[in-house]
């Protein structure tokens, strides 16, 4: 018989086994050098007030006391410690064939820079049978608490902008009646997504990735949603569910070289794999190579080094489009 959810255990803030009808829920989260966040985090997660039956933190060889941190102050949360940075797409996927594995359905993805409400999960949670055909959902997600008279909106969900770009909706802008109602978007931000796990088996790469770990960092959430969207999933944005992601770089502040690196090659990835229409693949090509000589004008070498990471992926980017052209109903979806 299949086991279900019903009561927290005070102490571990986890669910117990039961007889009860509440649907499984794992969060995750992937660390690398979080220590100074981590505490905040993993509370915020403890004081769900929705049963939880795992949380799970996926560590990539930290350097710093991530992991000492967790055991000392979480002792009954399980850790799984990576002898390497295996990067945080080939983790996270960890973390969903254990969830698999333990015949759970829905898995909760949280950065360790955001921090939850408590009834974060119970919100979603609770809309999950109005949305038969989800995928995965997202709350409003906030950029800090520290004025919550001027709330500005880090995500309300994605969406697709010009040139193949997809940006976090409403970014930057102060938060407004606007976003008080749930709806259908594009996708959802990985920060502080909870995905239906039978999704993730139906859009199952060839070679078993849920996340494509040739995306080691950023816009694995994207390219999730874009295989998601062939086979006709859907995402939602349920605003009662309120987080707030305090992310590591700033509006002010650049982005590192690194996520710079990955982030304009996974790009082009995603171009290169899911644009049909041949001119407006070329024109976006040209948006991009643009966009890449005023880096090499600055940085030469930060140029060289995003070229190198686009032509490593290059191989396995054909070998992507061709299978999922062989293999799924395939439809255009870059129009």
């Amino acid at each position: 018989m299949r086991m279900r959810i019903e009561k927290k255990d005070e102490k571990s803030g986890l669910a117990d086994y039961s007889s009860s009808n509440q649907p499984f829920v794992q969060v995750q989260m992937v660390t690398y050098n979080h220590e100074n966040w981590i505490e905040r985090t993993l509370l915020s997660i403890l004081h769900q007030t929705y049963p939880l039956i795992r949380i799970l933190v996926i560590d990539n060889n930290s350097s710093d006391q991530t992991v000492s941190k967790i055991h000392a102050l979480f002792p009954d949360i399980e850790v799984i410690e990576n002898q390497r940075n295996i990067g945080y797409s080939a983790a996270h996927n960890l973390g969903f064939q254990n969830a698999l594995e333990s015949d759970i359905e829905w898995v909760m993805t949280i950065n360790p820079d955001v921090e939850l409400l408590p009834d974060y999960v119970e919100k979603i949670m609770y809309r999950i049978h109005d949305f038969p055909d989800a995928g995965g959902f997202t709350g409003k997600l906030l950029r800090g608490k520290e004025n919550p008279y001027n709330q500005i909106v880090d995500s309300t969900g994605l969406v697709k902008g010009p040139f193949f770009h997809v940006f976090d909706r409403g970014a930057n802008c102060k938060d407004s009646p606007s976003n008080s109602f749930s709806n259908e978007v594009w996708g959802v931000c990985g920060a502080a997504a909870i995905y239906f796990l039978p999704m993730f088996m139906d859009i199952q790469m060839w070679n078993g990735n849920y996340f494509d770990e040739s995306f080691f960092i950023y816009k694995e959430d994207v390219d999730v949603c874009w295989r998601s969207q062939i086979r006709g999933w859907k995402f939602y944005y349920i605003p009662d569910a309120v987080a707030y992601h305090n992310r590591g770089w700033k509006k002010n502040s650049p982005p590192s070289q690194l996520a710079i690196i990955h982030s304009f090659a996974n790009q082009i990835a995603l171009l290169m794999t899911y644009a049909e229409n041949p001119l407006y693949k070329f024109l976006c090509m040209m948006v991009e190579f643009i966009r890449l000589t005023r880096i090499f004008i600055v940085h030469p070498s930060l140029a060289t080094q995003i070229l190198q990471k686009i032509f490593k992926q290059y191989q396995f980017v054909i070998q992507k489009k061709a299978f999922y052209r062989e293999n799924s109903e395939w439809r255009e979806v870059s129009s």
